[in-house]
């Protein structure tokens, strides 16, 4: 989440080896049948389109986006971006979604030109296992810990910074090519992945580029009526340069804890990582994090969300453990059906370094395919050596979906 000077300013907006032998090769579905049914996912699978349409004739959808915005010194993002994404099953045991994505960027857009060609959005296959388990292979979402905008668990499926038309940071994801599995035994899960390449936070063109190995882990989650506890055993890579001098391996054991509360969500993640690097610094250390959030929706459907995320590296000095902690965000949304409108509100405040990233963005659904984007947003950063006092984005979009 913290994000580099030239990027986060400019989008204005922003080894225990690991031996946990990769617990049951068997991906969970369903959270509350003790049997896996038809179409029944669990969260990381973007399953709702298979769940909605795979018994209806239209198992498609295409999209068309284009995007201009300017920034304090002119325009900074021009660009337009078309996708295809296709979900079905194949029988009744055997599931799979397809996305192909295609981007141009202008010149004159500050991303020129990371990917001015085809790629593959998410997918993947996945199969049942019996009644209770199945396997996935593809490029898929790996959703780990209950706080979704932090970095305490959530760390597998990195973000992509350099696609910022969005208040909400969890749906920018970068997302790894990786084989799943997971059981569902009663009320517990267990779920193992491995990504033969890890992949690193996206600030710019450069980050494309880099090379790191294999990463894999298993977690095993507990759900009883509006409670869930998670642990969590990883060998993983640290994947943001602006957190760390270098991208090194570690071993991570982890504890997550969600309750659902008369309307609200409260979240808890823990986490402690055996080496880590410090930023600015040739040294290395254990490092434990915490990130804490809460989530709620009232009766009139405001959307509001709060989240912390704080570290601190293990023996050494106090003036070595300056980390880019605590970070706050705190987002708020609400669709008003009536005006065909959903505006958002995002507001960010790292302390060291110090940075500060306030949004605001309002969607305008034309009719059920079209919809337009309207965003403004102003930043502060005192990241070395070129701070920058203040930066402001004014973008605008216009989006199809058939």
């Amino acid at each position: 989440m913290y994000l580099e000077k030239n990027n986060l300013i400019k989008f204005a907006n922003i080894k225990i080896n690991f031996c946990f032998l990769l617990i049951s090769f068997f991906v969970i579905l369903p959270i509350t049948n003790a049997e896996i049914q038809e179409f029944d996912f669990d969260e990381e699978t973007d399953s709702d389109d298979i769940t909605k349409k795979a018994n209806k004739t239209k198992n498609w959808t295409l999209s068309l986006s284009s995007y201009y915005g300017e920034n304090d010194d002119g325009i900074y993002i021009k660009r337009a971006m078309a996708g295809f994404k296709i979900s079905d099953k194949i029988n009744q045991n055997v599931f799979f979604k397809l996305g192909l994505n295609a981007n141009y960027f202008n010149e004159d857009d500050f991303s020129y030109p990371p990917k001015n060609q085809p790629e593959w959005g998410e997918s993947w296959l996945q199969h049942k296992v019996g009644t209770k388990c199945s396997a996935k292979w593809g490029k898929q979402n790996i959703s780990w810990g209950e706080v979704d905008t932090t970095g305490a668990l959530n760390i597998i499926t990195p973000n992509d910074y350099t696609n910022i038309f969005t208040t909400d940071f969890a749906t920018l994801k970068n997302i790894p090519w990786s084989i799943t599995a997971d059981c569902y035994m009663g009320k517990t899960q267990i779920k193992t992945f491995i990504s033969p390449k890890a992949q690193v936070n996206i600030y710019s063109k450069e980050d494309y580029n880099t090379k790191l190995s294999t990463e894999y882990g298993s977690k095993i989650l507990y759900q009883d009526t509006a409670t869930t506890y998670g642990l969590y055993l990883a060998k993983l890579y640290e994947n943001d340069k602006n957190l760390q001098n270098e991208y090194l391996d570690f071993n991570l054991i982890g504890f997550s804890y969600s309750q659902n509360k008369q309307g609200w969500v409260y979240k808890t993640d823990i986490s402690y990582r055996d080496n880590v690097s410090i930023i600015n610094s040739t040294k290395t250390a254990p490092r434990l994090d915490l990130s804490i959030g809460a989530e709620h929706l009232t009766a009139n459907l405001h959307q509001f969300t709060i989240s912390l995320w704080a570290a601190k590296y293990q023996g050494l000095e106090q003036e070595n453990t300056k980390a880019q902690q605590p970070l706050s965000i705190i987002q708020w949304q609400k669709e008003y059906q009536e005006l065909s409108i959903t505006p958002s509100v995002l507001w960010l405040y790292l302390r060291e370094p110090e940075i500060t990233l306030g949004k605001i963005a309002l969607i305008y659904n034309y009719n059920d395919y079209i919809s337009y984007d309207i965003s403004y947003s102003k930043s502060h950063s005192d990241i070395k050596p070129n701070p920058i006092s203040q930066n402001t984005i004014t973008m605008i979009g216009v989006n199809a979906v058939f």
